[in-house]
Parts: structure tokens; sequence; C-alpha cells
């Protein structure tokens, strides 16, 4: 049995800082969120640590993304909750941010930003984004890279690459073709409309 589905690694260009608006993060008019009906006003994005409260909040969130009806396998919390630990290897020589998109009490979206510094002394000064989760709305999209984009500029980083959850070690990528086909293992899975948001977002 072959797998036909093809996962992409994007890359936002090296003058990311200045493509992206970064006129900050806080309160903004978004487009409409889950349907044509429902308007996401006031959206906000927000930091939140590595708590057991915030990581369950945090890895929650994919479960209102997904329709009974979609390939999606769910991960196990329980496992996957270990990979955000200070127990992870990788916080010995990186570090990472968590935020949250809100809007109306509802939560919308989230995404994480990683600095390894063993990877920036091997390549230059880069930051990974990953964990990205999203209602289809570009804008709400924006802010959370923005977020993770003024992140890794506040610690030097020139570009920012990703999805990497959170390394080349674990899932990385997005999927852009074979949405219908269930998940290969190591390998990401994600509604058909996220290659479209992060394009949006000008990474390429």
């Amino acid at each position: 049995m072959g797998y036909s589905s093809t996962s992409v690694f994007l890359v936002h260009p090296r003058n990311f800082l200045s493509a992206v608006d970064t006129a900050g993060i806080g309160v903004i008019d978004c487009a409409a969120m889950m349907d044509s009906s429902a308007r996401v006003v006031n959206c906000v994005v927000e930091p939140t640590g590595r708590k057991p409260a915030d990581l369950r909040r945090f890895l929650e969130f994919s479960y209102g993304i997904y329709e009974d009806t979609s390939p999606w396998v769910a991960p196990l919390i329980f496992d996957l909750k270990h990979v955000f630990t200070d127990r992870n290897p990788l916080f010995k020589h990186a570090e990472m941010q968590l935020w949250m998109a809100q809007a109306g009490g509802m939560d919308v979206g989230r995404i994480c930003a990683i600095l390894d510094r063993t990877y920036c002394e091997t390549f230059g000064p880069a930051a990974f984004f990953g964990f990205f989760e999203c209602v289809d709305d570009p804008e709400v999209a924006q802010t959370l890279v923005n977020a993770a984009c003024e992140w890794a500029r506040s610690r030097g980083a020139k570009k920012i690459l990703g999805p990497m959850n959170p390394t080349t070690n674990d899932e990385c990528g997005l999927l852009v073709e074979g949405f219908d086909l269930m998940p290969a293992f190591m390998m990401p899975y994600n509604p058909p409309y996220y290659p479209r948001l992060i394009e949006t977002c000008a990474f390429q």
C-alpha cells in the first residue's frame, strides 16, 4: 500500500522582519473564521507558558480544527506534552515560546517559535516556528506569524523556517496534497487551507 501525500518545508524570506507587518501584537479586526456568518473581532495573540494547564490548552486546540470525517489522527497528549518539558534535551541548547490567538472568548489559533543556539552556531542566525494550528482566516494566521517573527528578531534571528514540530527529528513541513489519505508515521497532517494561509504570510 503506497502513499502519495506530499509535505513541504517553508522558509520566510531573509528580510522577513520587514516583509511581515510588525506593527505589534494586539487587537485587530479579522475576517470570517469558521464560516461566512462568524466574524473574528478583537483577535488577540498572547504568549503562554509551558505549565501543565497552559500546555493542555495549547495542545488540545487542534481537536477543534479537524472535522470528525478528517483522516487526522489525534496525537497522544500524554506523550506529546513531554516535548515541551525541560526534560527534553532540546532545551539544553534551545528556547521556545508559545502563543495562543483568541477572539470573543474562543481560541482561534496557536503557534510556537524556537531558537536553537546549536543550529545558529552552525548555519547562522535563524529561528523556527511550529505547532501551527489556525482557523481559516489569513489575518489570524498573520498575527500569529507576526508574534513568532518579533520574538525571533528580538533574539537576533535573520530568518524563520518551518513548520518544525519542533525539530527535524519530529514532524516538520506542511501537507500539500493527499488530504484524503491516512497520515503516514512521522508525517504531518493539516487542513488543505494551511499552505494558503502560510503563503499569505510571505513564506515561500
